[in-house]
């Protein structure tokens, strides 16, 4: 079964940013098919809370980095 890396990222509060992006949190290496891990991402938000959600992400990819608003892509924040 093919795997791959997942970033959680909280989301910004679109009501007060107008933002669709958010902060890499975590990052987690699951089953690359969704229902394989269908009770990880149902922990996830009971562990991080519904305003966040699992990106998919390379390996490289840390808490800190930023998902971007307009692309959707996980950017290193420090450069």
């Amino acid at each position: 079964m093919a795997r791959r890396h997942f970033a959680v990222v909280k989301k910004d509060d679109y009501a007060t940013t107008a933002s669709t992006g958010g902060i890499v949190v975590k990052t987690y290496y699951w089953p690359e098919d969704a229902s394989d891990r269908t009770a990880d991402v149902y922990n996830i938000t009971n562990m991080f809370g519904s305003d966040h959600i699992l990106v998919p992400c390379d390996e490289n990819c840390e808490p800190g980095w930023i998902y971007t608003d307009k692309t959707h892509l996980i950017v290193n924040s420090n450069g």
